[in-house]
This record gives C-alpha cells, structure tokens and sequence, in this order.
C-alpha cells in the first residue's frame, strides 16, 4: 500500500496501517527531532505524534485538495515546539 492508502486505511481503525506508517516515517521524523530537541525528549515527541494521528484519524482522510503527505509532518510541530520551550535557551536553539 501507499502512504494514501495507509492514511485512508487508519482513518478507518486500522491500527496495523498506523504502524506501517510509523516503520515508514518514524526514522526519518526523529531525525529531523534529534537536529532541534534533546535526545530525552525525541521519542515523547514522536511518540505523541503518532499517537496524534491515531486520535485524528477521522481528519487525516486524503482529499484532492489535501492529498497524503502533504506539508510534512504537521502533527510533530507543535510537540516540537512544547518540548524545546521547556528546556532553556542554552539546551534547544530555537
């Protein structure tokens, strides 16, 4: 399946296709993590955005107009964001 099918699938209580989307692009989000938060927090990060997508997973249908994967990672950038404003300046740049 493609990451649309596998949006389309979880939208529908598929939790097998969440974690076929968390095996596909898990790696690289918490890559992307890792470069703007400390190490403790990039799971919980992670973590809470995919679990941000199994509790929306009636909003995450692909549409024309917002097709599968479209604008990254939306979910992980407010976790981001929460987490590095609870370190100090020093520790998360910003």
């Amino acid at each position: 399946m493609d990451d649309a099918e596998l949006i389309a699938a979880v939208a529908g209580g598929d939790d097998a296709a969440l974690r076929e989307l968390f095996v596909r692009h898990a790696p690289w989000l918490a890559a992307r993590l890792r470069s703007v938060l400390p190490a403790a927090d990039t799971e919980d990060v992670l973590q809470e955005t995919f679990l941000a997508v199994w509790r929306g997973r009636a909003a995450t249908v692909p549409t024309a107009r917002r097709p599968a994967g479209s604008g990254g990672s939306p979910g992980a950038r407010p976790r981001c964001s929460c987490a590095a404003a609870a370190r100090p300046s020093w520790c998360c740049p910003r």
